[in-house]
């Protein structure tokens, strides 16, 4: 079992110096439990890897296949559309974690200074001490689709 571990991280070590084509039977090791393949991230910690999970397996129209990954959409600027009942509809679904709120140029604070749903992509902002959002407040947001 400790030969595998250290085959396998001996491969990812390798990997980030050129690129990557995994052929059948070139990984040994113990099967993870959720599918998962180790990676040495760029940051040199090794990871879990799982296809579906940011991670697809690409043909390379040679009998083998090359890990890749997908790159997150950035989105930023973008003015969100204000409701009548003075919420803001983002035009595509963030990532709650990855959300970044500015009003009139100021960042706001999630959970202090609103609250996001990802599923109707309504930012609703919080109303504290009478000072709420104005319909002539410019809003803006960055965030990172998932």
């Amino acid at each position: 079992m400790r030969n595998a571990l250290i085959v396998i991280i001996l491969a990812a070590t390798l990997l980030i110096a050129a690129p990557t084509t995994i052929r059948i039977g070139m990984l040994l090791g113990p099967t993870m439990a959720n599918g998962g393949v180790l990676v040495l991230a760029p940051t040199g910690q090794v990871q879990v890897a799982t296809l579906g999970a940011g991670v697809s397996l690409i043909s390379d129209g040679k009998g083998g296949y090359v890990l890749q990954g997908t790159v997150p959409k950035l989105t930023v600027g973008v003015k969100p559309a204000r409701q009548q009942d003075g919420t803001y509809l983002l035009p595509d679904a963030a990532t709650p974690s990855m959300l970044i709120v500015f009003r009139n140029g100021v960042r706001q604070s999630a959970g202090d200074d609103y609250a996001y749903d990802p599923n109707t992509k309504l930012i609703t902002p919080v109303i504290s001490l009478g000072t709420g959002w104005d319909a002539s407040d410019l809003i803006l947001v960055d965030y990172m689709q998932p």
